[in-house]
């Protein structure tokens, strides 16, 4: 196999080397056609005066005016940017021009050969071999253009010496040939070195595109991170994490320019209901509309999703705290509209707390806690669902982290205790269990009741460790009651909320020493409703144990029948909000009754709470009440005094009926 089969020229299927290729023939032309124009002139020069004109006034000019034209596209062609198929053309006319210009040259050169003396011939075959030799180094990397130049230029002279006899320097021109050829083998050594940098300028080019693509997917991916990290997957809106850093901001710009900037925190009230009764399909496109409605209603304003049901608008370029107000209040009317969901329409009703940074919210975060704090008077004030952050919210949101502050720092052992108010059961007139409440007395605060400081503990995340505590306390107290009489104790949602909660629950019981199938944990349907799942496994854990399991204020919730049924559940307990009109509202007297009915259906209890006076209790006892609870039959007692209420329970029982007739 010959060397030219084994380095086959540059072909389309190979760019780079062509490109390459043209690059360097593009610098080396002009100077190889300057190189022929100097060898040929000095020729014409030195034989001015033995040579005819045509050889060495008219040739010449005519090869000049060509090599002129040529040099010149050439520098041209330097300072152009051409395509592969371009540079492709170019190297093969090149191949052409391996032909065409050492007949030009030549026959320059070896034209002028018969007329000098052998000085002058001499001077040819010098010039022709040393042009030869450097028009080689030009077109090393042109293999083919160099081997067809070097045997055109090599032929010519040695048919003009054959042609002519002219045998006096043949010896000297058959050296320059076989130097040529000798030289056309060290060429080769260049040429593949050639090859070799450009193959390795391939893989550095690859290995290059293959850096910038990986640095373009980094970058893609950091974009897509960062968006992840800052965006809501469901509604795309910013997230927490966005959501503070662009508050931070903007109360910065607001305060240096002293302008008014309002924050609006909402969520929707009944959410949770709704995806645990139609499922987590129908709650996305419920979150996917809200966000929907929010771009389409609040303009360019900064909307996120803070998680769950809650979002927020950062009201800005308002020119009073009027304007704010009215803006937050159009926020909380884009739930008036129903919303279509897998299975129908639903109207939910949106809690809105709003707060405005002025005065001493002098940054971002008390923005926030102000807007969080009228969200939460507003959940928990259900006549009230928009809540502007103002003078009273101030007041009492002091009251309520004085009252933090106080609980956290309290003694528990000292300062808490526990009173216990019958459940009676009005047929037999006993006592069927006591429900546990929790009481404080602080040295600073006084008596302070739970309705104030159990949200408080909940809030602050200090609710399990006073469950703890208190339940602790409650079996103590209870362990010498009569085994006929059980203990009630109320649990929130925060203590259903893991498993490990649960569990902390079950070990004080077991240690306790207290039959667990006397004790009756309390959940509101509130906690339920928190987390339906989670609650849904506490309670049966809770259950596997043997305690009884009590829904409280049944009635006041979202709770539906369908997850009644699957609560493992012992008893209801019907909220006071339905006893109060049940002697004069007719419908109040139908739905006590219905729970009844209810209760007896499912083969479980139910007690009916808040019975303060005789005609409610008598009302009770004509529908199918059995269990009652209220100050009509028994107030909370300290502990000391609950042997004395099982004694006259009957006695209070009969007094309350006596009174009534």
């Amino acid at each position: 196999m010959s060397w030219l089969d084994k380095n086959p020229p540059a072909s389309i299927s190979n760019p780079d080397l062509v490109i390459a290729q043209y690059k360097s023939l593009s610098r080396q032309a002009p100077l190889i056609y300057l190189i022929g124009l100097v060898g040929g002139w000095s020729l014409a020069i030195s034989h001015w005066s033995v040579a005819p004109a045509w050889a060495v006034i008219y040739y010449p000019i005519l090869v000049s005016i060509v090599s002129a034209f040529r040099i010149v596209n050439w520098l041209k062609a330097r300072k152009a940017d051409v395509s592969v198929l371009e540079a492709k053309k170019q190297l093969d006319r090149s191949h052409v021009m391996a032909i065409l210009v050492p007949l030009l040259f030549g026959f320059w050169g070896f034209s002028l050969f018969p007329y000098g003396d052998l000085a002058l011939q001499g001077q040819v075959i010098f010039t022709v071999c040393v042009g030869t030799v450097s028009i080689m180094f030009c077109v090393l990397h042109l293999r083919t253009a160099m081997l067809v130049g070097v045997l055109c230029i090599n032929v010519i002279g040695m048919t003009y010496f054959l042609v002519y006899q002219n045998f006096d320097h043949f010896a000297v021109f058959i050296s320059s040939v076989v130097f040529c050829g000798a030289l056309v083998f060290v060429f080769r050594n260049y040429y593949d070195d050639f090859l070799q940098l450009v193959t390795i300028g391939q893989q550095l080019k690859a290995k290059q595109t293959q850096l910038e693509l990986k640095a373009e997917e980094t970058e893609r991916l950091a974009r897509e991170n960062e968006k992840l990290a800052n965006h809501d997957a469901l509604t795309g809106l910013p997230n927490r994490r966005l959501f503070f850093n662009v508050l931070e901001s903007k109360c910065s710009e607001a305060l240096a320019k002293e302008q008014l900037l309002g924050l609006c925190l909402f969520d929707l009230g009944g959410f949770k209901a709704l995806n645990d009764l139609f499922g987590h399909v129908a709650g996305d496109s419920l979150l996917l509309q809200v966000g929907t409605r929010l771009k389409a209603n609040v303009g360019k304003s900064f909307i996120a999703r803070l998680g769950g049901d809650e979002f927020c608008v950062v009201i800005e370029n308002a020119a009073n705290a009027r304007e704010i107000e009215m803006k937050g209040r159009e926020i909380r009317d884009i739930f008036n509209a129903p919303f279509l969901v897998p299975g129908g329409g639903v109207s939910l009703s949106g809690f809105v707390g709003v707060a405005i940074l002025e005065g001493e919210t002098s940054s971002y975060v008390h923005l926030y806690e102000n807007a969080a704090f009228a969200l939460r008077v507003a959940k928990r004030k259900s006549d009230q669902p928009f809540i502007l952050f103002g003078e009273a919210q101030r007041e009492e949101m002091r009251k309520t982290v004085l009252l933090e502050r106080t609980l956290l720092n309290a003694n528990l052992f000292e300062e808490l205790s526990l009173e216990y108010q019958p459940i009676i059961d009005i047929r037999s007139h006993r006592v069927r269990c006591f429900e546990a409440l929790a009481r404080w007395n602080s040295p600073e605060l006084g008596n302070v009741p739970p309705s104030d400081f159990i949200p408080v503990a909940e809030h602050s995340g200090y609710i399990s460790q006073l469950t703890s505590y208190l339940l602790e306390r409650a079996l103590r107290e209870a362990k010498d009651w009569p085994e006929e009489v059980g203990l009630s104790f109320n649990l929130s949602a925060t203590n259903l909320s893991s498993a490990d909660t649960v569990n902390q629950l079950l070990g004080i019981v077991e240690r306790s020493g207290f039959q667990p199938e006397r004790i009756e944990f309390e959940i509101t349907e509130t906690a339920v409703m928190w987390d339906y799942d989670q609650a849904l496994k506490a309670v049966r854990t809770l259950k596997k144990m043997g305690v009884r399991i009590s829904l409280d204020d049944f009635g006041t919730g979202y709770s539906s029948l369908k997850q009644m049924h699957e609560l493992p559940l012992d008893k209801i307990k019907v909220d006071r909000s339905f006893v109060q009109g049940i002697t004069s509202d007719p419908t109040s007297y139908g739905i006590v009754k219905s729970l009844l009915t209810l209760s007896h259906d499912m083969n479980i209890d139910c007690v009916i709470e808040g019975v303060e006076t005789a005609a409610e209790l008598e009302t009770v006892k004509e529908i199918g009440g059995d269990l009652v609870q209220g100050f009509l039959l028994g107030r909370p007692l300290p502990p000391t005094d609950v042997a004395d209420c099982l004694e006259k329970a009957e006695c209070k029982q009969r007094e309350a009926w006596a009174s009534a007739s």
